[in-house]
């Protein structure tokens, strides 16, 4: 569940921040450790 709610988050933070691709970059490295975070 908590998964599902942070990928709600990024997307909605990459959506409110899509004038800059940085920000999106920053959005998916944080989305790949809570990824790597979730795993173990």
């Amino acid at each position: 569940m908590l998964v599902y709610v942070m990928c709600m988050y990024m997307l909605l933070c990459s959506a409110l921040s899509m004038q800059t691709k940085q920000s999106i970059n920053i959005h998916a490295k944080a989305y790949k450790v809570i990824a790597m975070q979730s795993k173990t």
